[in-house]
């Protein structure tokens, strides 16, 4: 059920695109909405301010008023977005690259080609009326490109060091995780991660904090898998339970990862969290939601919306010489399940 403000942009946004406000006409203020519509100014304030924020009205300062803004139609070109769709995570960062790319009037396109066909994609932009490139988990566009491009939660364009990157805060909250785990006072912890573009700084966060609690032999409680399925991680679990019998904590760097070794538990007999606990990282909804697992809100919509913010500083004359580099602060969730 919608709120008094959400019911009143409704409604303003179906007069705005009837015509009844015509582009740059005078659109009524405040004091006579909230007389129109019987609601109170600060409803009336958060529904203007909704309208600012989407580009529908603009305001022109103090005794200026209001006015209807033009509709955009896509004039400015066209935003790229190569990027897998195939998983939850990736596809939270798609939607707020191209929510926030159609707020700034431009039109998204996205792409998913195979991963051979990455480079010959990217040179086929370079020679369009494409302005720009969002991208993740393809690999590296051509140094030759000459449009600006931004890597997502991608770790070797940070390696790189000229590149511009916008991801979330892996290793902190990693480590934050790890500090949790170890504070609750479980005994025999293991680290599972995987070989994958942005795994490598998890391990480095959750190495730090148990090297800083004093765990000498972190570096061999960190398994590796090389990929994220049962049959991975059933053999690992061999490994871990010859290793460390007594394991009563697993940290996984994803959310995938806690899921395999749920189904393997249950398999197994094994009752989690009363035997041995578990905790993910990403906070992949229809997982941490129904097991209420301790695990990391990684904001990916806030790292499109950031990245869509850095494009659009380039496309108004930045140095696109100076790499950005945007790290959105993590989350962690349901450690009270620890």
């Amino acid at each position: 059920m919608m709120n008094k403000s959400e019911e009143l942009i409704r409604l303003l946004k179906y007069e705005l695109s009837a015509g009844k406000y015509p582009p740059g006409s005078r659109f009524p203020s405040e004091p006579e909405l909230a007389i129109r519509f019987k609601v109170s100014r600060i409803t009336v304030g958060r529904a203007m301010a909704s309208l600012v924020s989407e580009g529908l009205i603009r305001r022109h300062g103090r005794g200026s008023g209001t006015t209807a803004a033009a509709p955009k139609n896509f004039s400015s070109g066209f935003l790229a977005v190569i990027a897998p769709t195939d998983n939850s995570y990736s596809s939270a960062i798609v939607r707020g690259v191209v929510q926030n790319i159609l707020k700034e009037g431009m039109l998204p396109v996205l792409l998913e080609p195979e991963p051979e066909d990455f480079v010959h994609c990217a040179e086929q932009l370079e020679h369009s009326d494409c302005r720009g490139i969002f991208t993740m988990s393809y690999g590296m566009i051509p140094s030759a490109f000459t449009k600006p491009v931004i890597y997502l939660d991608t770790l070797y364009a940070e390696k790189q060091g000229s590149n511009h990157l916008v991801t979330c805060d892996n290793s902190g909250g990693a480590e934050q995780m790890m500090k949790k785990i170890i504070a609750s006072g479980k005994k025999e912890i293991v680290c599972v991660t995987r070989h994958a573009f942005n795994r490598e700084l998890r391990r480095k966060g959750f190495l730090s904090a148990m090297k800083d609690a004093g765990i000498t032999d972190a570096e061999q409680r960190c398994f590796t898998t090389a990929k994220d399925s049962f049959y991975s991680i059933s053999t690992l679990w061999k490994q871990i339970q010859k290793q460390y019998p007594g394991v009563d904590f697993i940290a996984a760097d994803s959310d995938d990862e806690v899921f395999l070794f749920l189904r393997l538990f249950r398999s197994l007999g094994i009752r989690c969290p009363e035997e041995i606990g578990i905790s993910g990282f990403g906070n992949v909804h229809g997982i941490s939601d129904l097991y209420e697992i301790p695990t990391v809100e990684q904001h990916p919509w806030h790292i499109g919306e950031a990245a869509v913010k850095g494009m659009m500083q380039f496309l108004s004359g930045r140095d696109t010489a100076t790499p950005l580099s945007i790290q959105i602060p993590v989350e962690l969730i349901h450690t009270d399940k620890l």
